[in-house]
């Protein structure tokens, strides 16, 4: 039995073969009457209930593990051009799914629990009314394909330099300013860019930055030496995580919220939340084409492309975490603040 599956299968599935035009209910429920009253007294009325009841959901249970099986098996779904204004969160039972097209649809926003599809390398939802992707999106490791054409996307996470199987992914037509700069590590990944018009507009490079409140300087104080045991994971004990994790589980539920969303420098990798530097440079691309690079830094680490070359051999600033390919989960949230 194929794999795949469409809505448009399903529905000539049924067109085909109507199951209503198979027997008349009202004809049917008459002549079972009928014969009951006819051929056997109540006792014998009451124990065939039971044992047809009995039969019935046997059959039942066979019936909706046989279609749970063959519902789950399912390794490429197309969902393309049938009008989806949500996206249910049932999707994420499909864990064996490889391909999701979802393009050409209304989609406004995609569900969190897309996390779930473990073995997704092919992702498809251009031609929607996406402006932002969930977070559970960036720990697909296996994507490969990833189309985020015709949407009206603004700006992209520096998130998606976590997708490091990434082949392709397509940007093309969306409204998008800059260009993350930590997604100039995916190297070997094509980066579609046509028709982003504002990518072509000119920049407005604001160099003026206001310093960091004493909340930030202090948080970042604190979740630095946290996310660098984190990277270091292999070589702490598990005990000494728990220990971590119950001390700081003690915190007011605010500050606790607030220290459990820490972003990465561009340059070195140390954590901000709140404040960060912004500064740009222009790069040229194989096809002679110019593309904004935006840098999001935890301080100044410097000013022109002058600086950013000396700021690539000078010392590491204290912050500054090792590099890991892999994604820092960071659970200090409690569950009843998720």
């Amino acid at each position: 039995m194929s794999s795949n599956f469409t809505i448009r299968t399903l529905t000539k599935s049924i067109d085909r073969y109507p199951m209503h035009d198979l027997f008349s209910p009202t004809a049917l429920d008459h002549d079972l009457t009928y014969v009951d009253k006819t051929y056997y007294n109540a006792a014998t009325l009451n124990n065939s209930k039971a044992v047809n009841e009995k039969q019935s959901n046997s059959v039942h249970a066979i019936v909706l593990n046989r279609t749970i099986s063959l519902v789950t098996s399912i390794s490429r779904l197309d969902l393309r051009n049938i009008g989806l204004f949500v996206l249910p969160t049932q999707v994420s039972l499909l864990t064996r799914l490889t391909l999701l097209d979802l393009s050409h649809n209304k989609l406004v926003k995609l569900p969190s629990s897309l996390d779930q599809l473990k073995h997704l390398n092919h992702l498809n939802i251009s031609h929607n009314r996406l402006t932002q992707l969930p977070s559970s999106i960036y720990s697909l490791c296996k994507l490969t394909h990833l189309d985020m054409s015709f949407n009206p996307f603004t700006r992209v996470s520096a998130n998606l330099a976590r997708l490091v199987e990434l082949n392709l992914l397509d940007l093309s037509n969306t409204d998008i300013i800059f260009i993350p700069a930590e997604l100039l590590s995916l190297t070997m990944t094509t980066i579609r860019f046509e028709n982003c018009l504002k990518l072509t507009e000119e920049l407005d490079q604001n160099l003026h930055h206001n310093p960091p409140s004493l909340l930030e300087t202090c948080a970042r104080q604190i979740i630095q030496p946290i996310l660098f045991d984190l990277i270091q994971s292999k070589k702490k004990k598990k005990s000494k995580q728990q220990q971590q994790h119950a001390r700081f589980q003690q915190l007011p539920k605010h500050m606790i919220h607030y220290l459990s969303r820490p972003k990465a420098c561009s340059t070195c990798g140390g954590p901000y939340f709140k404040s960060f530097v912004s500064r740009y440079r222009i790069i040229q691309r194989q096809d002679e084409s110019w593309i904004p690079i935006e840098y999001k830094l935890c301080s100044a680490h410097w000013n022109n492309e002058k600086d950013r070359i000396l700021t690539l051999f000078s010392e590491a600033p204290e912050r500054f975490l090792p590099t890991t390919t892999e994604p820092c989960h960071l659970k200090l949230v409690p569950s009843s603040l998720q």
